[in-house]
């Protein structure tokens, strides 16, 4: 048997981690808000020079050669499909933050999205409501942090993911959280993930080439 993300029965435990991001993210930003800076402060910067280094080295050893094969072996119909698909399934992410910002015409245009690609653009392939004016608008838990006032607090290397500050940081995790799929979501299934991210590296790739 598979197993999920999520064992059945820790939804409470999930919720405690949840609610303890949310507050350790405030806490340690909480200072950020005092007195207004354009620059973000690196205290760890020790760490963030050892990830750095280690993303280079994976960027240069697997993800940038994986990303070109993909992009040369997947036809661009089917890296779109699939793009607006994993976009499409994340709609429950988009909404909750929408909602927690207080944007209701933003929690508007997820839904019509939602509902459109799903119905009308084959399960999501197709961004049939991006066509008709509806964008994709991604928002997240770092950004519904900062409409908050939560400053951005510590600079931070994510390891894979790059660059990004405390806020963010912990923005990521909970949406883990607020997504649905990964609620039950198998450890095949995680792996489409990977597909369009090879396509963003890709893209990266060729604008610093």
């Amino acid at each position: 048997m598979k197993r999920t993300w999520f064992r059945q029965g820790s939804s409470s435990q999930t919720w405690r981690l949840l609610g303890l991001s949310v507050l350790l993210c405030a806490g340690l930003t909480g200072c950020a808000t005092t007195e207004p800076t354009d620059e973000i402060a690196d205290p760890f910067q020790g760490f963030n020079r050892a990830v750095f280094a280690f993303n280079d080295a994976a960027d240069q050893v697997i993800l940038r050669p994986v990303a070109k094969g993909y992009h040369e072996v997947v036809p661009r119909p089917a890296r779109s499909g699939l793009r607006n698909f994993l976009r499409n399934l994340k709609s429950p992410v988009y909404l909750a933050n929408e909602v927690l910002q207080g944007d209701m015409k933003g929690a508007g245009n997820v839904l019509t999205r939602a509902t459109v690609n799903t119905f009308v653009g084959v399960g999501g392939l197709f961004d049939v409501a991006g066509a008709e004016g509806y964008k994709h608008n991604p928002e997240d838990f770092g950004q519904t942090l900062g409409s908050w006032g939560v400053g951005h607090g510590a600079y931070l290397v994510l390891p894979i993911l790059g660059p990004s500050s405390l806020r963010d940081g912990t923005g990521l995790v909970v949406d883990m959280f607020l997504d649905p799929l990964n609620w039950q979501r198998q450890a095949g299934e995680r792996r489409l993930e990977i597909c369009p991210f090879c396509g963003r590296r890709h893209r990266q790739a060729r604008r610093t080439a």
